[in-house]
């Protein structure tokens, strides 16, 4: 096939009647000639491609709202409209220098096209090869009498019937463009449309079978992991290390903490014969990665997902989301802090968060917005504050919200008791309680999370590929997280509460749960203003915690026991 595409390319000529002997294993050799957008990539969105999916099962699973977009964000979007824009700009070309061999393949792709994306029907097959004649718009061409006009129009009169309202307005401009003498231009947004089209009933189907893959996202999840060991597609070397490492650490805490002893004291102390819960293990853990671990580090070239341990394998997105999440509480949660030392006034939050989700957001704002609140409640003969007392409070600020630093370590710890401290009592509520080897059992019941982040997965899906750079956190660097946070608040999708329902394992959502936090130790750690947002941390965690933590159940168990079995 490969001389044929060079005559082609050297003759300018399509033999048509080769289109009708192709099978589909040679047709893929004329793939160069056509664009990004073919009957090959657009299968990739069928209901059998989604179901063999794990990671899009898996992020259906946690969000109902996935949706399939074009690829068009990060890099690799960028490269496909590059690439998408220069293959147009050829056929444009070949167009107005009368070379039309192109044509009758792009024809016949989009009548393929069409009869995929169409409910099957004889009738319809039928009526589409009676108006879409591959052969006779070559001899038309061929003659220079191809009506490019009326057979656009026949398209756009069948795509309005098929496809959603929304798209009319573009099918429209698919039949202007070629009224106008723009046939390449038509043609380029008749891909398009049909594109849309696919991801449009795609998308149907991504709810019509989100109970399914809730249904049976665990067994499904473990079938698929014992096959990746069985074929030695992964390992459990990295998640056995991660989970003995976190028992050790409970057992012999370190002598030096980031967090005040008021966040520490609570933690009980360990024995042989009073070991932690395998739920504590795990949760404990799973924060300590969060908090820490380089490999979630969006910034830094360093970083590396795959050394994260293999259960988290396809939560990348998600554990950066967690970080985000506690970060934007802990510098709020700080800044409140500060804010209350300089008057008692609790007024502030509302305003502090506006600015922390403003991508133009400098700490100076910050602490300018901070002053002006202490000036209102110092008014009525007050003294406001001044341009030398600014600049303590912007030192003290930046001084709070180092990263390395003792208060946002200790704020940071204290968050993460109070989150950690929720997906424990969900986690043991499983099994009837949290005893020396108490934990969520792996035939237990699940969370069915019903709410997330549109990602890339992260996880929002695109078309033909997988985009790298779909989460669309991008942290600046600075001696503070504000520097950073400041611009991802602004540009990272908004979260939903993800847990409407608990779901046993093998049957459908059922009652809701509500988040209990400790409101006392919320006080206690001056967390009270950002229950709400604890709170919502708190349950799309625990849902996560009860997937991930069932899936992967009986082989923390037995690496649980073999830590407590060693002397």
């Amino acid at each position: 096939m490969n001389h044929c595409l060079i005559l082609l390319k050297g003759l300018w000529f399509f033999p048509v009647d080769l289109l009708m002997l192709l099978d589909e294993s040679d047709y893929m050799d004329l793939v160069p000639l056509l664009p990004t957008v073919t009957r090959f990539t657009l299968r990739e969105l069928d209901m059998d491609e989604i179901l063999l999916n794990p990671q899009l099962r898996h992020d259906l699973y946690f969000d109902p709202n996935l949706q399939f977009k074009p690829n068009t964000d990060g890099e690799r979007g960028t490269a496909k409209r590059l690439k998408t824009q220069k293959y147009w700009d050829k056929v444009t070309c070949e167009i107005e220098n009368k070379q039309h061999f192109r044509i009758p393949l792009l024809i016949f792709e989009i009548k393929q096209i069409v009869k995929e994306l169409l409910p099957y029907s004889q009738a319809t097959h039928s009526e589409l090869d009676a108006n879409i004649d591959v052969g006779y718009v070559a001899q038309v061409l061929e003659h220079g009498v191809f009506d490019a006009v009326a057979l656009m129009r026949y398209l756009a009169g069948l795509l309005k019937v098929n496809c959603a309202p929304a798209r009319d307005e573009k099918v429209d401009l698919m039949v202007k463009a070629c009224e106008e003498g723009r046939l390449g231009e038509s043609l380029a947004l008749c891909f398009e449309v049909l594109e849309l089209m696919k991801l449009d009933y795609a998308n149907h189907q991504l709810t019509r079978i989100r109970p399914h893959v809730v249904e049976r996202a665990i067994e499904f999840e473990k079938n698929w992991f014992k096959d990746e060991i069985k074929w030695n597609r992964s390992t459990t070397t990295q998640m056995e290390a991660w989970f003995k490492e976190g028992y050790k650490t409970l057992m012999n805490p370190p002598s030096t903490t980031t967090t005040t002893t008021a966040s520490t004291t609570s933690i009980p102390t360990y024995s042989k014969h009073r070991p932690p819960p395998l739920s504590k293990v795990y949760v404990h853990s799973l924060i300590s990665t969060i908090h820490h671990s380089q490999h979630l580090n969006e910034d830094d070239t360093s970083s590396d997902p795959t050394k994260l341990p293999e259960l988290f394998s396809m939560d990348i997105s998600r554990l950066q989301t967690f970080r985000n999440d506690f970060q934007d509480i802990v510098i709020l949660a700080s800044l409140m802090m500060v804010y209350r030392q300089l008057c008692a006034l609790k007024t502030m939050k509302e305003n502090l968060w506006v600015l922390l989700n403003d991508s133009d957001t400098s700490l100076t704002h910050i602490v300018l917005e901070m002053c002006r609140g202490v000036g209102v409640v110092r008014g009525g003969g007050g003294k406001e504050v001044g341009e030398v007392e600014r600049g303590v409070v912007l030192g003290v600020v930046e001084k709070t919200l180092v990263p390395d630093g003792k208060v946002f370590g200790m704020v940071l710890g204290r968050v993460g008791e109070v989150v950690g401290g929720w997906c424990e009592r969900v986690l043991d509520g499983l099994s009837g309680g949290g005893g020396g080897g108490g934990g969520a059992s792996g035939s237990g019941s699940v969370g069915a999370v019903n709410g997330g982040v549109v990602s890339q997965s992260g996880v929002a899906a695109s078309v033909g590929e997988s985009d790298g750079d779909s989460s669309s956190s991008e942290s600046e660097a600075g001696s503070s997280p504000v520097k950073g946070r400041v611009s991802v608040l602004a540009a990272r999708t908004s979260t939903v509460s993800i847990s409407d329902s608990v779901a046993s394992v093998n049957s459908k959502a059922g009652s809701k749960r509500s988040v209990e936090l400790d409101r006392a130790k919320l006080a206690k750690y001056g967390l009270a203003e950002l229950e709400d947002e604890v709170a919502d941390l708190a349950d799309r965690m625990a849902s996560f915690c009860v997937f991930n933590h069932a899936v992967y159940f009986e082989l923390l168990t037995g690496f649980y026991e073999e830590e407590r079995g060693r002397k």
